[in-house]
């Protein structure tokens, strides 16, 4: 009787493993879009012309850039009250 309880315990818990590991699996297959909506609009519009296309992009990763510069400035500063809690959030 006592290994039908410990096989019975091993098998819930492999169950639940199991369903926990696929739960995991499937939060990482969402992939979130590196570009808000507008610079999308942008890139669709330049659609045909691959130099303004790449200005664009520089423009993009160099606005990411200065916000991310900020917040580091902003998380060495030795108070945080001055602190913002959605600095790391990007687009």
């Amino acid at each position: 009787m006592r290994k039908r309880g410990k096989q019975r315990w091993r098998t819930a818990f492999g169950v639940a493993l199991l369903l926990a590991l696929s739960l995991l699996a499937a939060q990482g297959q969402r992939r979130r879009d590196p570009l808000n909506p507008l610079e999308i609009d942008q890139l669709r519009d330049a659609m045909l012309d691959p130099d303004i296309r790449l200005k664009l992009y520089v423009k993009f990763s160099r606005d990411r850039m200065t916000v991310l510069e900020q917040c580091v400035a902003i998380r060495r500063r030795p108070s945080a009250a001055d602190r913002p809690t959605t600095c790391w959030k990007i687009s």
